[in-house]
């Protein structure tokens, strides 16, 4: 447990010297649109590295806080800011060249952010209560991309039979939500995905939140099935890349037990520093596109 903890807390450490990091100031969108929300504006994200769409990226009904997370790879919880940042929605499109990296497109966003809000940010590090996620006892399920060995199956095969996947050549990742009295059953199948999309798929059916401690680099194959509370939830069934199924199957397992099971990984709590995006200055509406 020592050694987590020491290797955990390098982890946040590392990650507050990198946000800290000068932006490249070159690194910019090659065209980008911002307005706020209409009435006719549907939320949805689409696009992106790692995605088939990989030049072009577009965010409806997006608040701040979310363009901030996206442009400096942390969670809600680590952005901290005395001015509202979740009041006013966005319809953000921004074009960049296909072989643009996470990484650079984050910078790209910071620089964007920067200009057209005239963000101004400093990096802290504050210590959180978190789940972690290891490596269980008997080894990862997971499938690693280029490996012959079928990916381990979630137990509820006939739902997974209902749920497209995404092209044998392209990276891509499907959620199908199923409604049971006051919990939902979420069944998510990925395929070439890094273990952060992981982690960002379960964070929110994680509380406090999730943090990366595998020691996974590669990009994988996984499919897994657990149920939440519903929480007075109600996801309408034209969400972009969701299906809602009216009949789900019951006694799903919670998300603990089902990544143990499913994935060969396991969820611990501990206390955790993380790296802290502190907003200084940022304006309420963007300068003219």
């Amino acid at each position: 447990m020592e050694r987590l903890i020491h290797t955990i807390s390098l982890l946040a450490l590392a990650l507050a010297s990198l946000s800290a990091q000068d932006v490249k100031p070159d690194l910019r969108f090659e065209a980008a649109s911002i307005r706020p929300s209409g009435p006719q504006s549907v939320m949805n994200v689409a696009g992106g590295p790692g995605t088939k769409d990989p030049g072009r990226y577009t965010h409806t009904k997006v608040h701040l806080v979310d363009l901030i997370t996206k442009a400096y790879d942390v969670q809600r919880f680590q952005v901290s800011s005395r001015l509202s940042l979740d009041k006013d929605q966005f319809d953000l499109t921004a074009t960049f060249p296909p072989e643009t990296t996470r990484i650079q497109f984050g910078q790209m966003l910071q620089n964007f952010l920067k200009d057209r809000f005239h963000l101004v940010v400093h990096t802290d590090t504050q210590s959180f209560s978190s789940n972690v996620l290891v490596v269980g006892k008997s080894g990862s399920k997971l499938t690693e991309t280029g490996d012959t060995t079928e990916a381990a199956r979630s137990p509820y095969s006939s739902l997974l039979a209902k749920m497209p996947d995404p092209p044998s050549d392209q990276p891509g990742q499907e959620v199908l939500l199923s409604f049971v009295g006051n919990s939902i059953v979420l069944i998510a199948k990925a395929r070439q995905q890094p273990i952060s999309m992981l982690i960002r798929a379960l964070h929110q059916a994680s509380d406090p939140p999730l943090v990366d401690a595998t020691g996974l680099t590669g990009l994988y194959n996984w499919s897994l099935t657990y149920e939440v509370p519903r929480n007075g939830i109600t996801v309408p069934s034209n969400s972009p890349g969701t299906t809602v199924e009216p009949s789900p199957p019951s006694g799903a397992p919670d998300v603990f037990t089902a990544v143990q099971e499913e994935l060969g990984l396991q969820i611990i709590r501990q206390k955790t520093p993380f790296s802290v995006v502190v907003v200084d200055k940022i304006d309420a509406f963007p300068t003219e596109n």
